[in-house]
């Protein structure tokens, strides 16, 4: 009877302080089935999931016949330019500043809950997991709890470390400037396994999908067992972008060489490594987005294209924008960030038509890097003048 009662105690606690929602399924990024329970979701890693997608599929306050109503909830003033990712966790905001620190912000009201100084770059970004936040700077992978920005433990590298983390399954990934890419425990910090890239400095984030770890040096992009880090296959590519993987293909953005010649967005199997189409440009892209069977890229003087993901076939291609981010997708809605010499636009188009649904401008020359995330109706990016930008729909 006790136990009973304890019982029935224990499920009306549930029901008090949690939020469950039963949807319907929905279809991820991926295009596997998966049933959509948890209310809130969180944005924890660039480019949202492991595989770098740059979609979230569990977005269901915002779409595009109300995204033209978005409205600043908070923009907070770094006062230099905010060119980092941000990723969200649990009702924070975790950003680095231009004063090499990462920030952890209140995400309802942009408040600073605290900072640590990394002494990284500017462009750094974070990625959470289990309550740690992972941040990078100077030689050093840093683990700080996440909500009250403690040091639990620092991981130092041969070289300067630039690569955005990447945690799965309880393993944090990561390059170095000192032409390795390392594999730790992400509770204890030990080294589960490191391998080198001929001496070049690895800066890209690694993209982690099906136990294979993607991500690339200076001059090739190399796939490697994320169990062991026994190389799998590696291609020659130029400052090659973070790559997104889906469905099997790896899409990434590449170069021949410095003078932006031969420039690809290529599709490979994520397996091989083998050719499966690509598609020719003629100025600098950055990482694509993958979501429902398109794939989404943005340049700086190609405009930004949607292509069958299969076939690299074009669906629509929206030009005279000069884009500076890669693209972030969340219900049927396409974000991202423009360039321009007098004034710069947030922009929302929409993902089946490239008709813009809406623009906002922040009175910046560039919104750079910053690629957004969009979580529970809210979208957050960095602008180069100096805010980090929380929109959302009046009454949200």
């Amino acid at each position: 009877m006790k136990l009973r009662s304890l019982a029935c105690l224990s499920l009306l606690l549930i029901t008090l302080f949690t939020t469950v929602e039963y949807a319907s399924a929905q279809v991820p990024c991926d295009g596997t089935i998966i049933p959509q329970r948890t209310l809130s979701i969180n944005w924890p890693l660039v480019r949202f999931d492991p595989a770098h997608t740059g979609c979230n599929p569990y977005e269901s306050i915002l779409s595009p016949s109300n995204v033209a109503n978005l409205t600043v909830k908070w923009a907070h003033d770094f006062v230099r330019s905010v060119n980092s990712n941000p990723v969200v966790a649990n009702g924070m905001v975790y950003v680095g500043g231009a004063d090499n620190s990462m920030y952890a912000l209140n995400a309802n009201t942009g408040d600073v809950v605290w900072k640590f100084f990394t002494g990284g770059y500017e462009y750094s970004s974070a990625a959470v997991a289990n309550g740690v936040v992972y941040a990078v700077g100077s030689n050093n992978l840093y683990a700080l709890n996440a909500r009250t920005g403690d040091l639990l433990w620092a991981y130092t590298t041969g070289g300067t470390v630039q690569s955005y983390p990447t945690v799965v399954n309880g393993v944090v990934y990561f390059g170095s400037g000192d032409g390795s890419v390392y594999a730790l425990n992400a509770g204890t910090g030990d080294l589960i396994w490191k391998n080198a890239t001929p001496g070049e400095e690895v800066d890209t984030s690694p993209t982690v999908a099906n136990g294979i770890v993607y991500i690339a040096s200076i001059h090739n992009s190399y796939a490697f067992n994320a169990s062991t880090g026994d190389l799998i296959w590696t291609l020659p590519a130029f400052f090659p972008d973070t790559a997104a993987v889906a469905n099997g293909v790896v899409y990434y953005f590449s170069g021949q060489d410095y003078l932006h010649q031969d420039l690809y967005l290529y599709a490979l199997n994520a397996n091989t490594g083998d050719l499966i189409w690509k598609l020719p440009l003629t100025w600098w892209a950055y990482s694509p987005a993958v979501a429902n069977g398109v794939v989404y890229l943005a340049t700086l003087r190609d405009g930004i294209y949607a292509l069958n993901a299969s076939t690299g076939a074009q669906i629509w291609h929206k030009t005279g924008i000069p884009f500076s981010s890669a693209p972030s997708v969340a219900n049927g809605v396409v974000y991202i960030g423009s360039t321009d010499s007098n004034d710069s636009y947030l922009y929302a188009f929409d993902a089946a038509t490239g008709t813009v649904l809406w623009q906002y401008s922040t009175a910046a020359w560039e919104t750079r890097n910053s690629a957004a995330a969009v979580v529970n109706g809210v979208v957050y990016i960095g602008s180069e003048n100096g805010n980090l930008y929380a929109f959302h729909l009046p009454g949200h």
